[in-house]
């Protein structure tokens, strides 16, 4: 069985979109897997300057 690690229970988030701002960092990385792995559907949005 494939262990999860969670600050919280996971809640039931497949049908929430949520678009995250990626700089390229690590934080916005992690927080964007953090999110899917919650269940949320994450559209990664990068804006080139």
């Amino acid at each position: 069985m494939k262990e999860s690690h969670y600050l919280t229970d996971p809640p039931a988030n497949h049908d929430k979109k949520v678009i995250v701002g990626m700089s390229g960092g690590f934080d916005s990385s992690v927080s964007a897997l953090i999110l899917m792995q919650q269940g949320y559907q994450v559209e990664g949005l990068f804006m080139k300057n």
